[in-house]
């Protein structure tokens, strides 16, 4: 079923385009739309978001997040566009009320939406762990 949601060439071996793709849109997201992250060595931040994006849209947020917050996950993804759904966290700023008026009514970029409301509740402590970790020696 997750290959029928997501873009063709998500799972494509050997590079997984579709997902290397999805990955450089949230990096550009939360970029330009986490304040906390800013100013920050691209890099690393890049590394981080990475790391993320392969942990949660890989298996579509399963294991990944309270269940409660899965199920509305899914419920976007899998629901028609009319059905009562409660808005995302991230849906509150004006720039995401922009960009999900522009999104695809099918869910299919609910993934980044989660992802961003996901990151922008964690981006001060990720700053903080960024800009303490010594040179050359990463998150975590």
């Amino acid at each position: 079923m997750v290959e029928l949601l997501s873009p063709a060439d998500f799972y494509a071996a050997p590079e997984m385009a579709g997902l290397q793709r999805e990955c450089r849109v949230l990096q550009i997201l939360a970029r330009s739309e986490l304040k906390a992250l800013r100013g920050l060595n691209d890099d690393e931040v890049n590394a981080v978001l990475h790391l993320l994006s392969y942990k949660w849209f890989i298996p579509f947020y399963v294991n990944c997040v309270p269940i409660r917050t899965l199920l509305l996950y899914w419920d976007r993804l899998l629901l028609p566009p009319a059905a009562a759904l409660p808005p995302s966290p991230a849906a509150s700023s004006p720039s995401a009320a922009a960009s999900s008026s522009s999104a695809a009514a099918d869910g299919s970029s609910a993934h980044l939406r989660l992802a961003l409301a996901l990151l922008s509740g964690a981006q001060v402590e990720m700053a903080e762990a960024m800009r303490g970790s010594r040179a050359g020696e990463g998150v975590g």
